[in-house]
C-alpha cells in the first residue's frame, strides 16, 4: 500500500510544503490587507502583525503554533509563511517523512525554531514565560491530556478570573501544540502530559469560542 502524504505544493527552492495548513495564512492575509486598507495604512497583508487585528487569537494543532508567532513573539504574516515552510521543511518534508525517532525530531524542532528567532531577531526568548500580563492580545492554545482524551485544556497567556492555568514558557507552548503522539512526544507541564487537542478530542473548538 502507497505511503499517504498530506497534499503539497513546492515553495520557491523546490521543497514541498502542506496546504492544508497554510491554506490559513493566506486567508488571514488577505483578511488583513482589506483590514490595513480600511485603516489607512499603507501595508500589504503579509506585513500586517495580527496582533494589531485582533484583541484575541486562538487555535489548535498548528493554529495553536501560529497563535504563539503572532502573540508570543509578534510576528508578521509574511514571517509567519516563512517560519511554516522552513519547519515544513525540516520536520515534515517528504525527504524526512520516514518518521524519525522522536527525540531526533524534537532536537531538529528546537534547532529549527531558534534559527527562525535568529533570522527574524526575535527578541523574546523560547523559555520567556508564556503568561505575559502586558500583551494587548489575549493567547489561547488548546491542548489536551492524552490519559485523559476527553478533557480539554487551554493555556493562555494570561491569568484567568476562574479556573487555572498552567505556568509554562513558550517552548512548552509550542512542544505541547506540535505534539502528535509520532514525531513530537508529549510534553510535561508542572507533571502533567500535554499534546495538540486535535489527537483525541473530536472538535475543541468550541472551547475557544
Amino acid at each position: 500500500m502507497a505511503e499517504w502524504r498530506p497534499p503539497t505544493h513546492e515553495q520557491e527552492d523546490g521543497s514541498p510544503i502542506s496546504l492544508n495548513a497554510l491554506s490559513e495564512l493566506y486567508i488571514l492575509q488577505e483578511a488583513a490587507g482589506r483590514w490595513a486598507f480600511s485603516q489607512g495604512l499603507n501595508l500589504r497583508g503579509e506585513d500586517v502583525r495580527p496582533i494589531d487585528m485582533f484583541d484575541i487569537i486562538g487555535g489548535t494543532g498548528i493554529g495553536g503554533f501560529y497563535a504563539v508567532l503572532f502573540v508570543s513573539l509578534k510576528m508578521t504574516i509574511r514571517q509567519a509563511i516563512q517560519a511554516h515552510g522552513i519547519l515544513e521543511r525540516r520536520l515534515f518534508s517528504s525527504h524526512a517523512w520516514n518518521y524519525k525517532i522522536q527525540q531526533a525530531c524534537l532536537e531538529t524542532l528546537w534547532a529549527t525554531m531558534g534559527e527562525i528567532v535568529q533570522v527574524f531577531k526575535i527578541e523574546t526568548s523560547l523559555d520567556s514565560p508564556f503568561e505575559d500580563p502586558k500583551s494587548p492580545t489575549k493567547c489561547l492554545v488548546c491542548v489536551n491530556n492524552p490519559v485523559a482524551a476527553a478533557c480539554c485544556r487551554l493555556l493562555r497567556n494570561y491569568h484567568p478570573r476562574t479556573g487555572q492555568n498552567p505556568r509554562c514558557t513558550i517552548r512548552q507552548v509550542l512542544h505541547a501544540t506540535l505534539s502528535n503522539h509520532v514525531q513530537i512526544p508529549a510534553v510535561f507541564i508542572e507533571e502533567e502530559r500535554f499534546m495538540s487537542a486535535l489527537n483525541g478530542y473530536a472538535n475543541p473548538t468550541h472551547v475557544l469560542v
